[in-house]
Order: structure tokens, then sequence, then C-alpha cells
């Protein structure tokens, strides 16, 4: 997203350079005295590479509601979850056997699969160091969180290839391995900001609702976008036997025998493309961003009782990712 277009909707004047103090803020502490520059130099690599940097956005707006700035806590409150954010991808990428993201080189793919699960665990290790230098409550939120990511993609894990999967169970999955995250980035700039327990629970409800409509978005793309337009590899997730939300309404479809079908068959390539379009011209991704857009709407009441412009803006935020989202995959919800 636009991060001056961003900065205005939070009333957050200073977001742009906040967020690039806040990369800088991430470099040095990659580069502690005496780590191998085998960790360091994958790892700055990916923390680099791009990215919305919407976490710590989140962790910087929600300590502005409690009238905080983005001070040395705050700052490292965001430090703390986009470094997870970008080792959990690490780990996803050794996992998908992805080559590039966002059109970088992954560390699977330059420095190998050993390298790939080192560096990952250290850019985890590092967010736990910043998240204790700021309080134990936010050492204790992120401890939580990455724990529950671990969880949330075992449960995918565990029903790769499983055509029953539903939607109760892709809920449960996402809601670990995406919403935890964002809960977790709202919440630590919460307690960062010494919120009251009441606040702090609002502002990680809003966080964990825009994260569960986001990932949802997400499996959207993946059907509908181009590699191109993602940054990174699209209509994978038929073939990993990943079976998200609009492939799960569209089982249910009138097209959903054959669809099964092609499921059975996902090692094949041009199964997996007939599937995608099966999926593609379905209900599937109507419904699913029906789905989105109530987790949106839900995300958004959530802040009604918050007098602040930044909690206006972060009610008006999922909307606008979304808006956004299909926009730059060039799709239009009325084909």
């Amino acid at each position: 997203m636009d991060l001056d277009e961003l900065s205005e909707l939070l009333a957050l004047p200073s977001l742009v350079a906040d967020l690039d103090a806040l990369e800088s803020t991430m470099v040095d502490v990659l580069r502690r005295d005496g780590t191998l520059d085998e960790l360091v130099e994958p790892g700055i690599r990916v923390v680099t590479g791009g990215g919305k940097r919407l976490r710590p956005t989140l962790t910087i707006a929600a300590a502005a509601v409690g009238g905080a700035p983005a001070n040395d806590h705050v700052t490292a409150a965001g430090v703390a979850v986009e470094l997870v954010q970008v080792g959990s991808l690490v780990h996803d990428d050794l996992m998908d056997h992805a080559k590039t993201r966002r059109g970088v080189e992954t560390v699977n793919a330059r420095e190998g699969l050993n390298w790939a699960i080192l560096v990952g665990d250290y850019l985890l290790a590092v967010a736990g160091i910043q998240a204790a230098s700021v309080s134990k409550e936010v050492a204790h939120s992120l401890a939580r969180t990455i724990a529950d990511l671990a969880a949330g993609q075992g449960r995918e894990v565990a029903r790769q290839g499983d055509p029953h999967r539903s939607v109760a169970d892709y809920e449960a999955s996402i809601r670990g391995k995406t919403a935890a995250l964002m809960r977790c980035s709202a919440t630590v700039g919460a307690q960062a900001a010494g919120m009251s327990l009441m606040e702090v629970d609002a502002l990680a409800a809003f966080g964990e609702g825009f994260g569960m409509a986001f990932q949802i978005v997400d499996d959207v793309l993946d059907v509908v976008a181009s590699s191109e337009k993602l940054g990174k590899p699209a209509g994978n997730d038929i073939g990993e036997g990943v079976f998200t939300l609009p492939v799960i309404y569209a089982l249910d479809g009138p097209e959903g025998e054959r669809l099964a079908e092609l499921l059975e068959r996902r090692t094949d390539d041009a199964a997996v493309a007939e599937a995608n379009e099966l999926v593609r011209r379905s209900d599937g991704v109507r419904l699913a961003l029906d789905a989105a857009r109530d987790w949106n709407g839900r995300a958004a009441d959530l802040l009604a009782g918050f007098d602040s412009p930044t909690a206006e803006g972060l009610a008006k935020l999922p909307d606008h990712y979304l808006a956004w989202a299909l926009d730059r995959a060039g799709y239009s919800p009325s084909r």
C-alpha cells in the first residue's frame, strides 16, 4: 500500500519516517557482535527485501490510539513483530520450496535448506530479545504468538490434501498462522503505550479480525492473481494440497464433484490448472470475499469505543486493504 496514503488514513504524519527508523533498527539488532555473517547477511536481505510493513504499522497505530508516539519501546515492539513475520516467511518458503519472494531470492534457494532453518530461527530469537526489552507483557504476547503460528501452520499441514476440510478447521488454522500475529501487532503497541487491559483486549481483537480477513484475501488472490502481481508464486495452494476457503466453498457448488476429482490428482499440473479455473468461475471466490468483508466489519466495530482519529482510520483500514489488494491483483469482484 502507498505509505503516504496510509499515513493520512491513520492520522500518523510521521509514519514513513517511523517505519524507516524501524527498518534501520532491525538491521542494527541483527548485526549483533559475534553473530555469524552466514546468519546476519541472509537475514538482512530478507528483512530489507520489501513488504508492506503492515504489522509494525499496526503496532505504531495502536500505540498512537493510546497517545504514545513511536518511541524506543514502540519501535522495539514493532521490530519484534516484523522479525517474527519475516522469520516465519523464511520457514514458509522452505516448506513451500519457493525460489523467490517479492523478487528476492529466498534463503532456501540461495543458501540452502539448513541455512533457511537457522536464519528463520535467528530472526525469531532476535524478535524475542526485542520484545523482552520492552516489558514482560510484550515478551509474553510475542511468545504466545509464535506458539500460535506453529499450531496454526500445523493444523494446515495436518489437513493437507483433505477434500473434506471444513470452514471451521480452515478458520482455526488461519487464526493461528496469520491472525495471531496481527493480533499481537496491535496488542504490543497498546501494551507499549501503557493502555488498560480492556483497551488492549479491544485492539487485540481488532487485529485478529483484520488478520482473519487478510488471510482469506490472500487465499483468494492465490486463485485469481498472477505470480507477477503477487510477488510470489501464485496458484500453488491446490498443488500443495492446501484447500483454502474459496476451494472449500467451490466444493459445495455444482461443479464440486469434478473439482474433488481434480484435487485427487493435484500432482498433475494440468489437473491443478483446471482445478484453479473451476474455483475461479465458481461462487467460491465471491463467498470467500463476503466472509472477508464480514470479518472486516466485526473488526471495525471493536474500535467504536475509542475517541481517536487513528482509531477511526484503523476501523477503515481492513476494507481499504481489501480494495487495494484486489486492485493490485487486477481482479474485479464483479467479474
